[in-house]
């Protein structure tokens, strides 16, 4: 009977061969799902995410209710209609004759119409007409501010999706080359021409360069999802996005105090002082007399046609002197409520240009790093080239080639990487400004 001898270093060589099988298989069934993804431009994904998105849909129905309020304090103006018609029968008894005989029985109709209008009061009609039109004001500028703030985070997620793609691509990139690598490092060692640390070291390269192209596959399934919550997607669905992370940024700023009164938080706040200052208004309005206009005609009677008519018409005046000092405290209230948004409207303003000023030095910073990031990858090329023909050669140490090699790949990380970082921070700017583009 044959026995089979299995060395050390052939059982290294099948536990390699089933580890690269495996990170080989998850590579494979990640790609395969990108292949089938329906790929997606940025146009697509903003056009669904304003029909499906949660926050969008629900500070639309918020406009939607500060609008009919708007409409619904006009109505104040209008004079106040309304009806009535009833149907009466009773009998009466008078003598002792008239119950035997079961009383006698009275049937009676009647219908009319009477209205009011409200000819002053004080103020408060109009005042909170006024109030209520700062209010949509203030909606529509929240309004803009959660669309801002959705389409910000809408952004990042397309641009971590864009950044896990190229992510792979890259990291498939570095795996072809680390393979590359130690094929030729395992030549050089078989020939005597390099030591064995040497060719370890590039062996757990090639490993570490596995392990990043099978982490950047699992890590784009997360950003998928991100992407899919941020649409207002019900069910996760594999997405591919197609695009790029070019950034324009801002130019011919004059003045930042220009931007301050565009910005959608500046205008919440400038609408609430206009809110409580219509409010106070109002509140006033209980201090002074009303005076309304009213009238009213019906017709009454037995029998049809109704025969007896009446009408009346008056103006009244009513002014409640006392009401326990509810009304005096309502007006403390009142008052302390435009105290407390004149304040916030004055720290929003300081906070504002203080973000704006801070956004707009990350974004020039962001902008110019990804030019520094350039240069550095386009030295590290070269290098990378000029290095390699040497090390073939026996030019120069494995040391100094890996050096090189590492200082190249991770230019290309650092490139991709400030790429984004200048993405996200134009969408921040974006952001601070309110603007949905």
């Amino acid at each position: 009977m044959k026995r089979i001898i299995i060395s050390k270093r052939m059982h290294h060589h099948l536990w390699q061969g089933f580890l690269r099988g495996v990170l080989l298989a998850g590579i494979i069934l990640v790609n395969l799902d990108l292949v089938f993804a329906k790929t997606l431009v940025w146009e697509d994904v903003l056009f669904e995410a304003k029909k499906k998105n949660p926050g969008i849909i629900s500070a639309h129905q918020s406009l939607k209710s500060a609008r009919l309020s708007y409409r619904s304090a006009f109505t104040n103006f209008l004079p106040q209609f309304s009806a009535s018609a009833g149907w009466r029968k009773s009998s009466s008894i008078t003598s002792f004759e008239s119950f035997a005989e079961g009383g006698s029985e009275n049937e009676e109709f009647n219908y009319g119409i009477s209205g009011r209008l409200s000819i002053f009061s004080g103020f408060k009609n109009s005042s909170k007409l006024k109030q209520e039109r700062a209010e949509l004001k203030r909606e529509e500028a929240k309004f803009k501010r959660t669309v801002s703030d959705t389409i910000y985070d809408l952004k990042v997620a397309f641009a971590q999706v864009l950044r896990g793609q190229k992510t792979i691509s890259l990291s498939e990139e570095i795996l072809k080359r680390r393979r590359e690598n130690t094929q030729l490092v395992k030549l050089r060692y078989e020939a005597g021409r390099e030591d064995k640390g040497a060719y370890l070291r590039s062996e757990a390269d090639l490993y570490q360069a596995e392990y990043e192209t099978s982490l950047a596959k699992r890590n784009l399934k997360i950003q998928q999802m991100k992407l899919s919550k941020e649409m207002g997607r019900d069910e996760f669905e594999v997405i591919a996005v197609s695009g790029t992370l070019k950034v324009i940024p801002p130019e011919g700023i004059l003045s930042f105090q220009e931007l301050l009164v565009k910005s959608p938080d500046y205008l919440v706040a400038r609408y609430g002082v206009d809110s409580s200052k219509y409010n106070l208004r109002y509140t006033r309005g209980a201090f002074y007399p009303q005076i309304s206009f009213s009238g009213s005609t019906s017709r009454s009677g037995p029998e049809w046609p109704l025969e007896r008519a009446r009408w009346n018409v008056g103006l009244s005046l009513s002014y409640p002197f006392f009401s326990g000092g509810k009304k005096i405290y309502d007006l403390k209230i009142a008052r302390i409520d435009k105290v407390k948004s004149e304040e916030n409207f004055r720290g929003v303003k300081q906070e504002i240009l203080f973000q704006v000023e801070q956004v707009y030095n990350g974004l020039i910073d962001a902008v110019d790093n990804v030019k520094v990031r350039e240069k550095y990858f386009m030295a590290s090329q070269e290098r990378a080239k000029i290095s390699g023909v040497k090390y073939i050669n026996g030019l120069i140490s494995y040391q100094d080639w890996d050096t090189i090699e590492n200082e190249f790949i991770n230019s290309k990380k650092s490139l991709l990487g400030a790429k984004f970082n200048a993405f996200v921070a134009w969408a921040e700017w974006k952001k601070v400004l309110g603007e949905e583009e």
